[in-house]
């Protein structure tokens, strides 16, 4: 009897290991702790787990490469996060990797991802550090579907407005009913369409004029593109600025001379200046000017009481007969030209 129940013990012992062992490794390999596969440890830092626990799955292009060992706390503001990597991806993970946290669909478990980051860097070995890259959490999705959400309430709301608006409104109504508005709308499209179909013809012959142009027609098309008109033109514009030049530097000299004259007249050295500015010498000029004429007035009394003189009579007759004897013969010549 005895060795009946130390059987049984036994055999219920061997029983119940069995299933603990036999959980226990269902456990690990649904964990992917890779207990049969050689690993290496990889750490990662990021500001934020969201929500990624000890035994998710890491993935590198999207591949299950590992699992989540370790998760502590560096400080305050900073995560490690130590992962159980296949020895396999030894030669493909590199140091400058990034990391973000996502999740198995969208409400499914965490998981680590890795990106790849290309050539550039040498390949990540044990204990390696790999940076955090940001990533849009569930939170933050759902947080932002929730302000549109709201953005779309408001807008909803306001376009019910607009349309209660719209119903109430008859003036509104009865444009979209009276048949002239339409006709009018028609004609409107109708003229925009001709202003299309004007502006399209304008664009045209401006690129017929623009080729015109390029192919030197035309006055303009000339000036472009012969080089001998724009050399012409330049010759002329150079002798214009010539010219101009010339009349700068003659109206300095005439400056110049209108300074001189200026200051002859204020300097008081000169004739001018004395006749315009000494008055006892004007005075004087013009009682001299009085005199010479009184003198031409006596002189010319003198000369006409000599024409009457018996002595002088004779003489003055003698030249005024010779005088008219001139006259008449300048006469002459002149009527025969005439008459011919």
């Amino acid at each position: 009897m005895n060795n009946t129940n130390t059987n049984n013990l036994k055999l219920g012992a061997f029983v119940v290991s069995g299933l603990a062992f036999l959980v226990f490794l269902l456990y690990m390999i649904g964990r992917n702790q890779n207990l049969f596969e050689s690993t290496y440890t990889l750490k990662a830092h990021v500001k934020n787990a969201q929500g990624l626990v000890t035994g998710n799955n890491v993935r590198y292009a999207g591949i299950e490469i590992g699992t989540v060992k370790k998760i502590r706390f560096v400080n305050d503001t900073l995560i490690e996060i130590s992962l159980t990597i296949n020895s396999k991806m030894k030669n493909i993970i590199r140091k400058n990797a990034k990391i973000s946290i996502g999740s198995e669909g969208l409400v499914g478990n965490k998981v680590l991802n890795i990106a790849s980051s290309g050539s550039g860097s040498q390949i990540a070995v044990e204990g390696d550090v790999l940076t955090g890259a940001y990533s849009v959490s569930t939170e933050d999705m759902l947080l932002m579907l929730e302000k549109t959400n709201k953005d779309v309430a408001i807008i909803a709301a306001g376009m019910r407005t607009s349309i209660e608006r719209l119903n109430s409104s008859k003036g509104i109504w009865k444009i979209l009913d009276d048949e002239k508005s339409a006709e009018n709308i028609r004609k409107a499209a109708e003229n925009i369409k001709s202003a299309t179909g004007k502006a399209e013809s304008l664009l045209q012959n401006m690129e017929i004029a623009s080729a015109s142009l390029l192919n030197g027609k035309g006055t303009a098309g000339m000036l472009l593109t012969d080089t001998t008109a724009v050399a012409d033109i330049r010759h002329s514009l150079k002798k214009i600025r010539t010219a101009a030049e010339n009349m700068d530097s003659l109206t300095g000299s005439l400056n110049r001379y209108a300074n001189e004259i200026y200051n002859d007249i204020n300097s008081g050295n000169n004739t001018l200046n004395v006749l315009l500015k000494d008055s006892l010498q004007a005075f004087k000029l013009k009682a001299s000017m009085n005199s010479v004429e009184k003198g031409t007035a006596a002189f010319t009394t003198n000369m006409e009481a000599l024409k009457h003189n018996f002595f002088f009579k004779r003489y003055f007759r003698k030249i005024e007969k010779k005088a008219r004897k001139q006259q008449k013969t300048n006469r002459l010549p002149a009527a025969n030209s005439a008459s011919r």
